[in-house]
């Protein structure tokens, strides 16, 4: 089994929408290849973070020249089950600063006409999916 290639890449826009979600554009490396639906696993470039890895669903089409993702922050003050990613990301990553991730992966593709039913952060694989069908 080959071993997932690493990526570093800044972040080229970041912006907040409702209900503390942030939008995040990371620079797309060279030959970097995806599915609409497909996730990545990102972490935080800064001590005690670059190891702690969690799955993102990628919400840019393959031909965009950005990786985009949409991200909820759950802070954990309100939520003592997670485990503060979303809250970090939210608070600490800067445009300009720089994320690990991995290669994408993951099996939600389109395969036609169908219902989608999808609520939180579920929702997430479906908005380039349903992007791609415009």
């Amino acid at each position: 089994m080959q071993k997932a290639k690493q990526h570093h890449s800044r972040v080229l826009h970041r912006e907040p929408v409702p209900n503390n979600v942030n939008l995040y554009c990371v620079g797309k490396p060279d030959g970097f290849r995806f599915l609409p639906g497909q996730a990545i696993e990102l972490a935080a470039d800064q001590p005690c973070w670059s190891d702690d890895k969690h799955p993102f669903t990628l919400t840019s089409l393959p031909g965009n020249p950005c990786l985009e993702f949409t991200i909820k922050s759950y802070p954990v003050a309100q939520n003592p089950k997670h485990d503060g990613m979303t809250e970090h990301l939210g608070r600490n990553i800067k445009v300009g600063g720089s994320v690990p991730f991995g290669d994408a992966w993951g099996a939600i593709e389109y395969n036609g006409p169908g219902v989608f039913i999808a609520g939180g952060a579920g929702i997430s694989p479906f908005i380039a999916i349903l992007r791609q069908q415009e």
